[in-house]
């Protein structure tokens, strides 16, 4: 706190726009009283390190401009060589440094090993403090992110014994006593999901013949079935309408079937339908690393949702 008030009393004449002056007063108090590990907490670990590089670029950039115009400009400006390759532009560059020059050459080689230096120290300094940070990141772990997902392991493949939170948690408990705080399974729908997708294809497909068919109710909407469908080869021209419905009509039974079976695993199991959703979204959520035994225990891959929501 004493700080910020020692900087905006130094500050009297930006009109309350901060210590910096009346217009970048803002950018300069930013730079000034924002702490690294303040900044760190607000925005995690790859924010801030993008935020640092942008520091480390300025900070290249203006030893380099400094140098170039209080040593390199002057000399070159002062080459001595004469000709139009020397004249606006080229006269402050090292084109006006006259043959023979050595000085002034040597000069500039030495001004580019001090830049670059200048940089690999800079790079150097960066990147410790990176591995500092990066260590303190894996040890903690992002503030935003549920403490326990950083302890989580995936279990798939998982027998049909143990497809159930009782059994699944009895096995690894055994394995490690008092160490399983969780234990969550997921059923796999990507099965259900590509149906799903699939049948909202064909809805889109009906609703566009249906439009077609109601702005001109005397044109007939075919479509072609059967042969090479990308090229329109091949095939049978029938009419839109009746053989979408018809397939909507089939799909929906496979969805149906699908999603019953999937249900019926569900209850073999002793999972609550409902639960294994938020189970699935959470997971697909959630990520981590840690140490010790994961306290959320996945099967397989998937989501819940379509079944426990009753998409159709």
């Amino acid at each position: 706190g004493g700080r910020s008030k020692s900087k905006k009393g130094k500050g009297g004449g930006g009109g309350g726009r901060g210590g910096g002056g009346p217009f970048f007063g803002w950018a300069i108090d930013a730079l000034r009283n924002i702490d690294d590990d303040e900044l760190l907490r607000c925005v995690g670990l790859d924010s801030y390190m993008y935020l640092r590089f942008l520091r480390f670029g300025f900070r290249c950039s203006s030893f380099g401009t400094i140098l170039g115009g209080v040593v390199l400009m002057p000399l070159y400006y002062t080459g001595g060589a004469a000709g139009p390759a020397t004249e606006q532009f080229n006269s402050i560059t090292l084109a006006n440094v006259a043959e023979g020059s050595s000085a002034r050459l040597w000069a500039s080689v030495a001004c580019w090993i001090v830049f670059v230096s200048f940089v690999l120290r800079e790079l150097w300094t960066e990147w410790v403090h990176y591995a500092d940070r990066r260590s303190d990141f894996l040890a903690v772990g992002d503030i935003d992110s549920d403490r326990e997902y950083r302890y989580a392991i995936l279990v798939e493949n998982v027998p049909q014994e143990y497809r159930g939170d009782d059994a699944l948690r009895g096995y690894f408990e055994r394995l490690f006593p008092g160490k399983v705080r969780r234990v969550n399974v997921c059923l796999d729908t990507s099965r259900l999901d590509g149906m799903i997708a699939e049948r909202q294809k064909l809805i889109l497909r009906y609703e566009k013949a249906d439009v077609a068919r109601h702005c001109q109710p005397d044109a007939e909407s075919e479509i072609r079935v059967g042969g090479m469908t990308p090229l329109s080869i091949g095939g049978e021209k029938v009419e839109a309408l009746p053989y979408l419905g018809r397939e909507l009509k089939k799909l929906n039974g496979k969805i149906d079937r699908e999603r019953a079976a999937l249900w019926r695993t569900a209850e073999s199991w002793s999972l609550d339908p409902l639960r294994a959703s938020q189970r699935a979204k959470e997971a697909r959520g959630g990520s981590g690393s840690g140490s010790g035994v994961g306290d959320l225990l996945l099967s397989g891959k998937g989501k819940m949702s379509d079944i426990a929501n009753g998409n159709r």
